[in-house]
């Protein structure tokens, strides 16, 4: 304790005194008021450093979790890459170049078909009206293939030069974000441990200081009141080095009578 303290006896200077004889006493007030005070504290500093303590728990186990995902994300992301560069990137484009050979193989039959029909319309007896209704239908099926021909040609030279590129390309940069994510993740996990168990050995050490500076004043309140520890003779006085220095201070010396 380090505050005043107002005196509420004193032994008379020069008075005999026996051991466990009233020396001096004080208002203890001030000291309670003290001790209170700073086990208001204590608990504050005891609720900070458990929750310091529990959000190192915490957070460990939020890391954990967070960094699985983001290692999981990464995995997935270079699954669906290898996939596709190796399966279903080839497909796609093999796919486009067999639709083009079927409409390719599909004209040619239907030009051949022409052909035959042509040939037997003009060995069989049919009248002209039948001909040309199976000729200018087979015809129009012909316009129709080359067409989807056309469309098909055009579609697998935009699957090749254009899809297929921008597909790679598309995984390939969610790879690499989520692998950078990863990297960022384990980098900002790292700096807030540090951060959180800074934070945990200060709350422990305030704690720490705390319970200190309350046993320090209820070590100082027990004291009180102060009695003689002996038979002797109560002083009023400073006494330092075999003399008094003054008879003002407030501090006050018990001394052993001596038995001779």
């Amino acid at each position: 304790y380090s505050g005043e303290l107002q005196l509420t006896a004193v032994a008379a200077h020069g008075r005999a005194v026996k051991k466990g004889d009233l020396i001096l006493s004080v208002d203890r007030a001030p000291i309670e008021r003290q001790i209170a005070a700073a086990d208001n504290e204590g608990r504050g500093a005891r609720a900070a450093a458990d929750k310091a303590k529990g959000d190192l728990d915490l957070a460990a186990r939020a890391d954990a979790l967070a960094l699985a995902q983001s290692e999981t994300a990464l995995r997935d992301a270079d699954t669906q890459f290898r996939v596709f560069v190796e399966i279903e990137g080839k497909h796609q484009v093999e796919n486009a170049d067999l639709l083009v050979r079927y409409a390719e193989e599909a004209l040619t039959d239907q030009k051949e078909e022409l052909d035959q029909l042509l040939k037997m319309y003009k060995t069989e007896e049919l009248t002209n009206a039948t001909s040309e209704i199976v000729v200018r239908r087979t015809r129009r099926q012909m316009e129709r293939s080359e067409t989807f021909l056309r469309m098909q040609r055009e579609e697998a030279k935009l699957v090749k030069s254009v899809r297929h590129p921008q597909q790679v390309n598309q995984l390939q940069q969610t790879a690499a974000s989520a692998r950078a994510s990863l990297d960022t993740l384990r980098s900002q996990q790292a700096l807030s441990k540090i951060q959180r168990e800074v934070e945990a050995v200060k709350t422990q050490a305030a704690l720490q200081q705390q319970e200190e500076q309350l046993a320090k004043l209820r070590r100082d309140l027990d004291r009180l009141p102060w009695k003689a520890p002996f038979d002797g003779t109560a002083y009023l006085g400073n006494f330092h080095q075999g003399q008094w220095a003054t008879a003002e201070a407030e501090l006050r010396r018990v001394i052993r009578e001596n038995p001779e």
